[in-house]
């Protein structure tokens, strides 16, 4: 049996993350760095994308490639991987993250929504993992970590996308991970709370002109229901990615993990 170590290196991982430009991609991506993993980014704006690839190299000294594309396009990940694997040899952690699913009601969202929605959050999901977990399985060792959601334990009102898709991410990745176990990978679902992001600015702002509230007054009703009283940062999310891509987690899978100040109820 492996001599269990008490801390993390991620030296000669190589690890993919989609969404890696800002947010929560970013902290992730830069937590993994920062671990010793050399990194693919992906993300739509190219100029944004490069100057989180610059940000991370300087602060890590990992190796860093940054490739433009939307995860909404089918033909992305073929791409991306491909590209990868010629420059990095391989992909050994993938951090499944994308903008999350237009907010509304069941009756505003239309088919359109829901055709986005499901192509940039699910299907990307599928399509990257069924091209790297090949790999994985040779190499004996893989991680695949998704970023969800508490809506995909507690549904949200008003968020019918989110509730109905990264539930469905999440049962993706409880199946791949029963299936795949066997072979030395885990897949992990990561569902955050409240987090001060760009995607966290934009939905308090419809909140401020539905209700015709104030900034202050949005976050200190958000504030209310969270135990530890605050809203994550970022970082504190990248945390928790890094260690699920570690051998400290290796006896860890098929798990939907909130990381939200105790904002989620539900017991499972």
């Amino acid at each position: 049996m492996k001599e269990m170590q008490y801390s993390w290196s991620l030296k000669d991982k190589v690890a993919l993350v989609t969404g890696a430009s800002q947010g929560i991609g970013f902290a992730s991506a830069m937590a993994l760095a920062k671990a010793g993993a050399d990194l693919a980014i992906l993300a739509r704006r190219k100029e944004v994308l490069l100057e989180a690839r610059d940000k991370i190299i300087a602060d890590s000294g990992s190796k860093v490639i940054a490739i433009p594309g939307d995860v909404g396009n089918p033909l992305c990940p073929q791409e991306a991987v491909k590209q990868i694997e010629h420059q990095l040899g391989r992909v050994d952690i993938l951090v499944n993250n994308a903008g999350g699913p237009k907010p509304g009601a069941f009756l505003e969202i239309d088919q359109t929504d829901w055709d986005n929605a499901l192509k940039q959050n699910l299907q990307s999901m599928i399509l990257f993992s069924r091209l790297v977990v090949p790999g994985m399985k040779a190499a004996g060792w893989g991680r695949i970590i998704n970023i969800a959601s508490t809506s995909a334990k507690e549904p949200i009102i008003g968020m019918v996308l989110s509730n109905a898709i990264r539930a469905a991410v999440a049962a993706v990745a409880k199946t791949m991970s029963l299936e795949l176990s066997g072979f030395g990978i885990t897949i992990n679902t990561v569902c955050p709370g409240p987090t001060y992001t760009d995607r966290a600015k934009y939905l308090i702002a419809n909140r401020c002109q539905a209700e015709s509230l104030t900034t202050d007054e949005v976050l200190a009703q958000i504030v209310a229901n969270v135990p530890v009283g605050r809203i994550a940062q970022p970082e504190e999310i990248g945390s928790v990615v890094s260690f699920l891509a570690s051998d400290l987690a290796s006896y860890i899978t098929g798990i939907v993990l909130p990381v939200d100040g105790g904002l989620t109820r539900s017991l499972f």
